[in-house]
């Protein structure tokens, strides 16, 4: 029997008129049509709210809230949370793009196993324009213990791409102390996965979530506290998980979010620190392990470990060079891969559009 549970897409907005039209008009001709779209404009001092109440002059589904002051994103997330009536709840960001169909091909996955209870997606990023930018680098991992591993470094899955059953994300909410700004996600995601809830990432190309890369974003705006709150973040989960510390210093350039002042020293260090954390990870969670999962930390690992040798090919001193190219003959089987040169000229394309685009 086919089910046709209620979504509430949960939409916050902050000066977002320049793409706003875009994005609603992906929300409100969406194929599967059982529907509640949640606009929260939060203190917008553009004409966005104007924009928002011409959707919903048109749209029944639509339920169109005004903060009455700025409330910050995590605050009005909850505050959407708290309102949404339906069995799931669809994020999406006021900038971005989706396809037509997402939800009816996300609730025809829910169909066919009922147990599933997040389900995302991979990314396209986009230009401010909506051209193509690149491939996302991250959010290759699909399993749930590889997606595990992943979340001790970063945010492990696309969160503006999510359903999600509204009982789990009502009852975890988004965390807004200080140490999580700016990085919800990773925090949230850490919490479902530690709870086990049941992860199912749609890897169809055609269903790649569009995700602007604009300069106005929160993620740009807040980019310095977002980056400490991530290493931050990385190294309470390594902790959390694998019980010991990881020196600040050592799991920056593995997180790779921020200008790395490299040195032989620290390439060595953090180098041997990763092979630990994945060892630890590997050896702790054995019996668990799928041959899928350990492919795919090690694909992973690998990855990461190449992207490092590069930036530190482009950063580096001359000592800092030679030394990255031995790492990358310790990493040289694995050019054999064929997802090492998809990523390779992934990274080419997205370093050329960035200086294409200006970003």
């Amino acid at each position: 029997m086919k089910l046709t549970p209620k979504v509430t897409f949960l939409i916050p907005c902050y000066n977002a008129s320049k793409y706003i039209v875009d994005a609603l008009n992906c929300v409100v001709k969406q194929t599967y049509q059982n529907l509640e779209i949640i606009l929260i404009d939060d203190g917008s001092t553009d004409n966005t709210l104007t924009l928002l109440q011409q959707f919903a002059q048109k749209d029944d589904r639509i339920v169109l809230i005004k903060n009455e002051q700025n409330l910050g994103l995590i605050r009005t997330l909850n505050k959407g949370v708290e309102l949404a009536t339906g069995d799931y709840i669809a994020r999406f960001d006021a900038d971005d793009i989706i396809g037509t169909d997402r939800i009816e091909k996300q609730i025809e996955i829910v169909n066919r196993n009922s147990t599933i209870e997040l389900i995302t997606s991979y990314v396209n990023y986009i230009t401010p324009s909506g051209k193509f930018h690149s491939q996302a680098e991250s959010f290759y991992c699909y399993t749930f213990n590889s997606i595990k591993f992943l979340n001790l470094f970063e945010c492990p899955l696309v969160h503006a791409g999510m359903l999600i059953k509204s009982s789990i994300l009502k009852n975890v909410k988004y965390n807004y102390k200080s140490e999580f700004m700016h990085i919800e996600d990773h925090e949230l995601f850490t919490k479902l996965i530690n709870q086990g809830v049941n992860i199912f990432v749609n890897r169809d190309k055609n269903q790649k979530y569009l995700y602007r890369r604009n300069l106005s974003s929160v993620s740009n705006r807040h980019k310095s506290v977002q980056v400490e709150n991530a290493i931050n973040m990385a190294k309470l989960n390594i902790k959390s998980f694998l019980n010991y510390e990881v020196d600040t210093k050592l799991l920056e350039p593995l997180v790779l979010k921020n200008k790395i002042e490299w040195s032989t020293d620290l390439i060595k260090n953090s180098f041997d620190e990763f092979k630990r954390i994945k060892n630890t990870f590997i050896n702790k969670e054995n019996i668990n392990l799928s041959a899928l999962d350990k492919k795919l930390i090690n694909n992973w690992y690998h990855l990461r470990s190449l992207k490092i040798i590069s930036t530190i090919l482009l950063q580096g001193n001359i000592s800092c060079k030679l030394l990255s190219i031995y790492y990358f003959f310790l990493n040289a089987k694995f050019i054999l891969n064929i997802k090492f040169w998809k990523n390779l000229i992934s990274r080419f394309v997205y370093i050329f559009n960035s200086i294409r685009y200006h970003y």
